[in-house]
């Protein structure tokens, strides 16, 4: 089942690149360890050319897969999601989870450099954040008026959210990696 995703996966690619195959082969390569690059060379679908990162290049093409990504603009680095969300290419290669992040309404600030929604700034979107904001994780505490001690605060995605959700203080800590 996991090889006929790949291969419809593949064969949807080439609405993206010119060089689809080479592209998605290149990729494999890469993935499974027989290449030691870093990027793979595409050609867009007007002629441009560009070299996006091995990484990057699995999360647009899923994304177009899933149908959050709509296209690549080889001369500007960049990915269009849907809601014509633009977002860098080396964005998309930091994380994998920026369809479903422009799905829930986070929009990229190509000018700042920032994740975007009702007015709560990220420089970069991971799953975390989405967890926090967009599926509820803390829904169910009252922090309303407390003192809220966020340890593992990563990013700082739950101590802002507590901070929105009227905590009195919030104390963050995250261990140097």
């Amino acid at each position: 089942m996991r090889a006929f995703h790949r291969l419809r996966t593949l064969l949807l690619s080439r609405k993206l690149f010119r060089n689809w195959l080479p592209a998605g082969i290149r990729y494999y390569l890469i993935k499974v360890g027989l290449l030691r690059v870093g990027g793979i060379e595409v050609v867009c679908r007007d002629g441009s050319k560009g070299l996006i990162p091995a990484r990057a290049y699995g999360v647009l093409v899923n994304d177009y897969y899933d149908g959050y990504a709509t296209g690549y603009n080889c001369v500007e680095s960049v990915a269009t999601y849907m809601n014509k969300v633009r977002v860098p290419i080396e964005e998309t290669r930091l994380r994998g989870s920026l369809g479903i992040a422009v799905k829930n309404g986070w929009v990229y600030d190509m000018v700042g450099r920032f994740w975007l929604r009702d007015n709560v700034r990220f420089r970069h979107t991971y799953r975390s954040i989405l967890e926090v904001f967009d599926y509820g994780e803390y829904e169910p505490l009252s922090v309303e008026g407390r003192v809220v001690v966020d340890v593992g605060a990563f990013v700082g995605d739950s101590a802002i959210y507590f901070a929105l959700k009227g905590a009195r203080r919030v104390i963050a800590i995250e261990p140097p990696s």
